[in-house]
């Protein structure tokens, strides 16, 4: 199920665990992951539609996973930070399946991907994550967020359907201040490398 780098020690472990229906799309979704070590690319079933992505990477040292498209394109970096690592990513639908990814890690690392409906209702959490809110917000919600780390801090709200909006909080070093989620807003993607909180 994965190809392997020459400079990689690979272990495969991708499964299906049980169908999940999620929210606000009406499709099937089934639970896949993969673990490896070291620089690997990760094959995938395709992704067609928003998740969450849960990483880990337990070495010491620099950290990078990044999304292939099929046919190729641009995509952002799930992670690009240093070890160890522990966290959640949003990936939102793309124009083009998502079926793999490409990892450079210094030690064993493991992606399991999950419907989006998994996100858990907390508001305080290490690294980035993705959250859910107790429901949908049915007006503009204000939140304070604070962060602890010295990395960017960025802040964007998420649609029950699955869709991104633009960043609403986008700082490098500790901060303290407040968030317009707007209308719509059920879920919300932290990015961070450290401590944060939202009230």
């Amino acid at each position: 199920m994965m190809t392997l780098n020459l400079r990689a020690k690979l272990v495969v472990s991708a499964g299906l665990v049980g169908l999940i229906s999620v929210a606000g799309t009406g499709a099937a979704f089934a639970d896949q992951s993969v673990r490896g070590e070291g620089i690997a690319t990760a094959k995938l079933a395709p992704i067609t539609e928003s998740v969450i992505v849960e990483i880990r990477s337990e070495g010491d040292g620099p950290v990078k996973v990044k999304p292939v498209l099929r046919g190729g394109g641009k995509t952002f970096a799930w992670v690009n930070s240093v070890g160890p690592w522990a966290g959640t990513v949003f990936q939102e639908q793309e124009s083009k399946p998502v079926i793999a990814a490409r990892v450079t890690a210094p030690g064993p690392w493991s992606i399991v991907v999950k419907p989006l409906a998994r996100a858990p209702k907390v508001t305080r959490g290490i690294n980035s994550q993705v959250i859910q809110l107790k429901k949908r917000a049915s007006g503009t919600l204000i939140k304070k967020f604070t962060f602890q780390g010295q990395g960017l801090f960025k802040v964007f709200p998420i649609s029950a359907k699955g869709m991104s909006g633009f960043s609403l909080i986008d700082q490098a070093g500790p901060f303290t201040g407040k968030a317009y989620l707007p209308p719509g807003t059920k879920y919300v993607s932290v990015v961070a490398t450290g401590p944060w909180q939202m009230n």
